[in-house]
């Protein structure tokens, strides 16, 4: 299948093109239930790893939180001096 979504094939050193088009047209509905379903089982969506972001967030805001402390010790320190 190329770009413009016509098909074809190699026979014996000819190109045969394929350009029948058909199409569809009904007007259906789908439940929110029925939709959800759907969804679980196209493999076409990708799956949302939100879980890595938050992993991230809090590694960072971590990070964050011992640099501020490792300064505060720090300054401590010189006062005592």
């Amino acid at each position: 299948e190329n770009e413009n979504g016509k098909f074809s094939r190699k026979k014996e050193n000819t190109t045969i093109n394929y350009t029948d088009q058909w199409i569809f047209e009904k007007v259906f509905m789908i439940d929110g239930k029925e939709a959800k379903e759907l969804n679980t089982k196209d493999v076409t969506i990708k799956k949302a790893n939100n879980w890595i972001y938050i992993l991230e967030a809090l590694m960072f805001l971590l990070f964050v939180l011992i640099l501020i402390l490792w300064f505060i010790l720090r300054k401590k320190e010189e006062k005592e001096k």
